[in-house]
């Protein structure tokens, strides 16, 4: 990046040829060539030009060359077969579950737009009451057979807007019966899609990845899209593992003359967090690079199968949020000249659920993520991650905030200067997470609230300390620390 005077975002140069060498054919070699550089705008003059801060020796050059031409693995030189950038996207549906129940509420909305049916509907309240019914095939026919005793025809309209009043969502309900491949009605708001590499069998993928978590969902094979992506940061970023604990601590006790009352509760932290709720559990390989070692008994999902993207729309009665990376999501001040030029694009605003975890994709990988304190408008360019209900939005929002799932975020995200990186929902849903049992995601939330209160008087002259500390959490979150129940 920084390379040319009109603009500092990063360059790609591609070379693509259909003379390949025989070594090359069915490859795609990637080079990283973001440290090879020289500062100052040009050979002859040191001095920036605009946005170009930076230049290429005529060696340099010479060396991407030569790292091109010797075709093999190196730190900045990665070999690929094509097919290992290609996928199939594939859509997910699951079946429609809708509940029924007849409040005066609905009927009055029902009756609003459709008052030449209120005798029709009063027959069918006499018939089902105001008692919840979670199997629409069995109301939709009962109410059929309502209406043809009373010779009453309805026209499609106003059959989908029944439906559409007196019914919502709910997992619990029978799933309605359809069309589709597997004889039920795909529910739009839960249709997902999964990236199937190319040299993986879709449905093996599909027995593997996604029926252990949703037994009810169907593959619609007639959307099926394949697709190439290359993403620089994915192949080249370098994992950096959390530090051993004993120079964390070593760290700490380098600062005692300026954080002293900082120190003092230092003793306390550490007996709470390196004693954990079993200490005979003994730990194993997560199989996650980012996360290391984590207690035998817990377990590691994708966070598509821990959350799904909440994209709603239409309620721009709600406060407004935003993320902030030091402090997570809080309510949204503006000033009067901005909420007037603002308002009209409430209705464009996304909704967040209290609860719902909600980030920044330009500032994930700097922490820009938090939990939605209540009901509220976001920025369409946040993502909404409604949880699933396995992982509490407490201990998500901890574990969101460490260094080490920060770093994650980054190597998921597309763009090659920092600055401009972005996660989107495509790139959170596969990273894995760990998942401890319910309990002991409270008292790890629990612990980290006690200690956090502590020491928040001190942040101002304690910064490397602070910054200590969120190590020690992430030890906790990621389960190498673990909690005795009941100890704070």
């Amino acid at each position: 990046e920084q390379m040319f005077y009109n603009t500092g975002i990063g360059t790609y140069v591609w070379i693509v040829t259909n003379r390949k060498e025989k070594r090359r054919k069915g490859k795609i070699q990637l080079i990283d060539a973001r440290e090879i550089w020289t500062a100052g705008g040009s050979a002859d003059n040191k001095r920036s030009l605009g946005d170009k801060r930076r230049h290429m020796t005529a060696q340099q050059i010479e060396e991407v060359v030569r790292i091109y031409g010797r075709f093999e693995e190196s730190a900045v030189s990665k070999i690929f077969r094509n097919a290992d950038f290609g996928y199939t996207r594939v859509t997910v549906e699951r079946p429609l579950r809708l509940r029924f129940q007849i409040t005066p509420e609905r009927s009055a909305a029902f009756l609003a737009v459709h008052p030449d049916l209120a005798d029709d509907l009063a027959a069918i309240e006499q018939g089902f009451g105001s008692t919840p019914h979670l199997d629409w095939n069995a109301v939709s026919a009962r109410v059929d057979g309502i209406l043809k005793k009373r010779r009453a025809s309805w026209k499609a309209p106003a059959k989908k807007a029944f439906r559409a009043t007196f019914c919502d969502s709910s997992p619990e309900a029978m799933p309605v019966k359809g069309s589709g491949p597997t004889g039920f009605e795909a529910d739009p708001a839960l249709r997902d899609s999964e990236n199937v590499p190319l040299d993986v069998q879709v449905d093996e993928y599909f027995a593997r990845e996604v029926v252990p978590h949703v037994p009810d969902a169907w593959m619609d094979r007639a959307k099926d899209k394949v697709g190439f992506e290359i993403s620089f940061t994915f192949h080249f970023h370098r994992c950096q593992p959390p530090r051993p604990l004993d120079a964390i601590y070593k760290d700490l006790t380098a600062t005692e003359e300026t954080v002293l009352r900082l120190l003092r509760q230092r003793t306390a932290i550490a007996q709470a967090l390196t004693r954990g709720v079993d200490q005979a559990a003994g730990l194993r390989d997560s199989g996650i690079a980012w996360l290391g070692r984590i207690p035998a008994h817990w377990k590691t999902q994708r966070a598509a199968w821990l959350f799904r993207e909440r994209d709603e729309r239409g309620e721009p009665e709600l406060p407004l949020l935003e993320v902030s990376i030091s402090q997570g999501v809080v309510p949204r001040e503006l000033s009067e000249d901005r909420v007037e030029s603002t308002a009209a694009d409430f209705n464009t605003y996304k909704i967040a659920r209290a609860g719902d975890v909600v980030f920044n994709k330009m500032r994930m990988w700097q922490g820009a993520v938090g939990v939605a304190p209540r009901d509220g408008l976001v920025s369409p360019d946040y993502v909404v991650a409604a949880p699933t209900g396995e992982l509490s939005s407490d201990f998500a929002h901890l574990l969101f905030r460490t260094d080490m799932f920060s770093a994650e975020c980054a190597r998921r995200s597309h763009g090659i200067v920092w600055d401009r990186l972005r996660l989107y929902w495509e790139g959170f849903r596969e990273i894995k997470l760990p998942v401890p049992p319910t309990d002991e995601q409270r008292d790890i939330v629990a612990h980290i609230a006690d200690e956090a209160a502590k020491v928040g008087g001190l942040r101002a002259t304690a910064e490397r300390s602070i910054a200590l500390l969120r190590e020690l959490i992430a030890a906790a979150v990621a389960g190498q620390i673990e909690l005795r129940k009941g100890e704070n």
